[in-house]
């Protein structure tokens, strides 16, 4: 999931932070928009023999200078479009990697992401943003 999303990052020209895959820079600390993706949580369930259930949750805050409204949507929506995709499960073993399984995106009853805009105080200088996305995937071990 961190590979994703910071190769997700890279491709629109943004600098993304996700929570113990990769360090605050000074860069990120002054960008006009800031991402911040949390693995929120990680499950692997045993269905039956040998068949699995992963399940993975991110949380990402999107956080942008309160100057311009419409580039934080912007920001905003370039965080959904990084999480509303699948993304590959690979198993690097000792040689050779390879694909367990996709993780598919679970996505509400009107097809959505978990969206909400947060109210900045009177000395907040940045708009806030959270988007919550949860994935799964069965696969066989």
């Amino acid at each position: 999931m961190t590979k994703h999303l910071l190769d997700a990052a890279v491709a629109d020209s943004e600098l993304i932070v996700v929570e113990m895959g990769n360090p605050i820079t000074p860069d990120w600390e002054n960008a006009a928009s800031q991402f911040n993706a949390t693995l929120a949580t990680t499950n692997l369930l045993e269905r039956s023999r040998g068949s699995y259930l992963l399940t993975v949750s991110v949380f990402m805050i999107v956080s942008s200078l309160r100057a311009n409204g419409y580039d934080h949507m912007e920001a905003v929506g370039k965080g959904q479009k990084w999480l509303n995709q699948c993304v590959r499960v690979l198993d690097y073993g000792d040689t050779d990697s390879v694909e367990l399984c996709t993780l598919n995106v679970v996505q509400g009853p009107d097809g959505t992401l978990d969206t909400q805009n947060l109210k900045p105080t009177q000395t907040d200088d940045r708009l806030h943003s959270t988007i919550a996305v949860s994935y799964s995937a069965r696969f066989k071990a």
